[in-house]
């Protein structure tokens, strides 16, 4: 099983793998680098408000749905086509509430909390994205649905 996004192995035995594009940057000190290009660079989530008001919006999640362990979030429990659906309505709603200048909560970071739950929920039951001609997930490989309580 490999370590990587892709699943590729980077690391056998006692040994790390080295990417290597086979391109190089040279800067003016003479030092070398493989190039960027085509790599991800998370840094850029940082730019603007966002990335804050999204952590703000988490810490204020933590206090009214307490972790269920330590550095496990309550959301992260989400498994089921029901949970997913819930989180695509929320984001959904919290979107048109952000788009209709709503600022009675902070509805941009709800639209981020919610689009990552769902895509967290649908990573966890192995789902491919939806097409924009569909609304509704097919149930098939998804844990049971369970009645919110």
């Amino acid at each position: 099983m490999g370590n990587g996004i892709d699943g590729t192995s980077y690391v056998t035995g006692n040994s790390w793998t080295t990417k290597d594009s086979g391109k190089r940057a040279t800067f003016d000190s003479g030092m070398c680098r493989d190039t960027d290009e085509g790599k991800t660079r998370y840094w850029r989530t940082a730019i603007g408000p966002m990335l804050k008001r999204w952590a703000l919006l988490l810490g204020r999640g933590k206090e009214k749905y307490p972790d269920v362990a330590p550095g496990v979030p309550n959301w992260t429990l989400a498994n089921s086509e029901a949970e997913l659906q819930r989180f695509r309505e929320s984001a959904f709603d919290h979107f048109m509430q952000w788009f209709n200048g709503e600022v009675d909560e902070d509805h941009a970071a709800g639209v981020f909390f919610n689009i990552n739950g769902a895509e967290y929920v649908r990573n966890k039951c192995r789902r491919k994205p939806v097409g924009l001609d569909s609304w509704v997930l097919p149930v098939e490989e998804l844990a049971p649905v369970e009645q919110a309580k």
